[in-house]
């Protein structure tokens, strides 16, 4: 099922709905003003199909892909909508976008069988979130598929705290994905959660079992909230980095649109015209930019500078929920 959903969601990263948010500020508990652009776009990649539903919810750079559901299904529908990020789902920092599927007429489970992952908005800084992150879920197995198993349960955010509990109980590795798991038995008891097994029995009886830490790394300072810092294992990040994997502290993409209104407002129409070049970005959590202008100027990019690039989230399968499809602006 995962092969399936992998390439289902690859072929539909050319897709035409869009997901903004103004700031790059949210506080939990409080709500928050998202604008959804041509909901009912199928993408390319699903000829002949439209968008009804939408479900709202949260992505995450700790394992880069669906972390929790912010709604039920929705009528897809464009326009402003409000969201609230309850302060239980995770801790304070930069680690987090507004995220959403596109689904045609689901049925109970039909969270499984997305049809479209709109845009996500960009990475903002969460305050006041009273969670914590786990080990269990900065295991690489965990990598591209986190506590869903690539959307095979819905987990409520507000409900997270209890998902992440039962990791604990039982790591959910491929092997424990089965009827009358410890792992699924306790998940499918949180509140709110669908896991995608009704009916059925298992066909693993002996998982491999994999070694979880006891506990994260501690920071070597204080990662003051008020100044916007993101623990991110032994580090903190700056209010301009976001925490990838819970291991390495990454430069925040470069708001374009912003850096527009800037240059238009500051540059006269000579100096604009003088220059050339293209600007390339993408809509998530690997988000670079870059441009080139003439007159001998260095090239830059909106990529880590002094740092490890994360590539792997700017892989195939980060893109298709924490990084969009390359824009030409």
């Amino acid at each position: 099922m995962r092969f399936y959903f992998a390439v289902a969601t690859l072929a539909a990263l050319a897709r035409a709905a869009e997901l903004t948010m103004e700031g790059q500020n949210v506080t939990a508990g409080e709500e928050v003003q998202i604008i959804i652009a041509n909901a009912t776009e199928a993408g390319s990649g699903y000829p002949g199909k439209t968008v009804t539903d939408l479900k709202i919810g949260i992505f995450n750079t700790i394992y880069n892909f669906w972390m929790c559901s912010l709604t039920d299904f929705i009528p897809a529908v464009d326009g402003p909508m409000k969201v609230t990020v309850p302060p239980e789902m995770g801790p304070s920092g930069t680690y987090y976008e507004i995220a959403s599927l596109g689904y045609e007429n689901p049925g109970e489970f039909g969270f499984t069988d997305f049809i479209i992952r709109m845009g996500n908005t960009k990475l903002f800084f969460l305050s006041g979130g009273k969670g914590k992150w786990t080990p269990a879920e900065t295991m690489p197995d965990l990598k591209y598929n986190g506590l869903t198993n690539f959307l095979e349960a819905d987990i409520p955010c507000s409900s997270y705290p209890c998902a992440q509990d039962c990791a604990k109980k039982q790591f959910p590795s491929a092997d424990v994905w089965y009827y009358q798991s410890v792992w699924i038995e306790c998940l499918k008891a949180c509140d709110g959660v669908k896991a995608d097994w009704p009916t059925g029995t298992g066909s693993f009886t002996n998982p491999t079992p994999v070694a979880v830490p006891e506990s994260l790394p501690e920071t070597k300072e204080e990662c003051k909230e008020e100044d916007f810092r993101t623990k991110c294992g032994e580090e903190c990040c700056s209010r301009y980095e976001y925490c990838s994997g819970y291991k390495v502290c990454v430069e925040l993409p470069l708001d374009v649109e912003s850096l527009r209104s800037k240059w238009s407002a500051t540059r006269s129409p000579t100096s604009v015209a003088s220059q050339t070049g293209t600007t390339v970005v993408t809509g998530g959590a690997g988000q670079t930019g870059s441009g080139t202008a003439t007159g001998g100027e260095t090239k830059s990019t909106g990529a880590a500078s002094g740092r490890e690039v994360d590539w792997k989230v700017l892989g195939a399968m980060a893109g298709a929920f924490g990084v969009g499809v390359l824009e030409q602006l």
